[in-house]
């Protein structure tokens, strides 16, 4: 597997340390995420739905690809007006620059037993710029056993549960700290979805590709610029593993 940059500048340090570990609130009827997914998946309880779908334990080959990724994948215009708006008016002003952010977030879903992501990692280990911000925003109720989990600095493998709720956002710096998932030991499925932002005047074009699908880490392709509406041409986002 190719490596993406491994060290950071100082500005990218203070990036970082500006915008890591935050929990932030937002407004869930101006942007009405969980309504809008359980709508399009047409139940009723996004926490109840290991009552239906149930598959065994995640790994790498099956994290982002089971018939119900794929449902959540096809989701359409409405999803993407929202989350422009959210872009918008939530995270810009959050980094307070010009910036450039995933076209398509990150699906996913934690049913109990299971997990959403099958390891620990560092996004810039999948070809992610280390200037990269990450922003998770989960849709039904969390604990502990379905929180991310992360080090509290590079290196120290100390995890802790990240508890955010619907109507949050956490913010941290997935390019460069180690972070994943527990076993969900509890009865509520975890829906969430995550995305990344960066600082336009820290944005590189590296050449890269996402790991699965092979989207060009570029703007036009993984990545589109504020003023932009979403692509809405790729067939999924990253489906690479070990990418939370």
């Amino acid at each position: 597997m190719r490596e993406g940059k491994t060290r950071r500048s100082d500005i990218e340090e203070n990036e970082a340390s500006m915008l890591n570990h935050l929990i932030v609130k937002y407004d869930i009827e101006r942007y009405p995420f969980a309504r809008i997914v359980a709508s399009h998946l047409k139940c009723s309880n996004l926490a109840a739905i290991h009552h239906v779908h149930q598959y065994p334990r995640f790994d790498c080959a099956i994290e982002q690809s089971t018939e119900l990724h794929h449902r959540l994948y096809a989701i359409g215009k409405e999803f993407f007006d929202v989350y422009g708006r959210f872009i918008r008016d939530q995270i810009a002003p959050m980094i307070g620059d010009e910036i450039v952010y995933q076209a398509r977030p990150n699906f996913r879903f934690q049913l109990p037993g299971n997990v959403a992501v099958s390891g620990f990692h560092r996004d810039r280990d999948n070809h992610h710029h280390t200037a990269e911000i990450n922003f998770w925003v989960p849709l039904t109720p969390v604990s502990e056993h379905t929180a991310v989990w992360i080090e509290s600095s590079e290196g120290k493998q100390d995890f802790h549960p990240y508890v955010a709720q619907y109507g949050e956002i956490l913010v941290f710096d997935g390019a460069n700290l180690m972070h994943g998932n527990v076993v969900n030991e509890s009865q509520v499925t975890r829906f969430s979805f995550d995305f990344r932002a960066v600082p336009a005047r820290l944005f590189e074009n590296t050449g890269m590709r996402s790991v699965n699908t092979e989207v060009p880490m570029s703007v036009g392709g993984y990545f589109a610029p504020l003023d932009l509406a979403p692509a809405r041409d790729i067939a999924a986002s990253d489906a690479a593993c070990h990418v939370d």
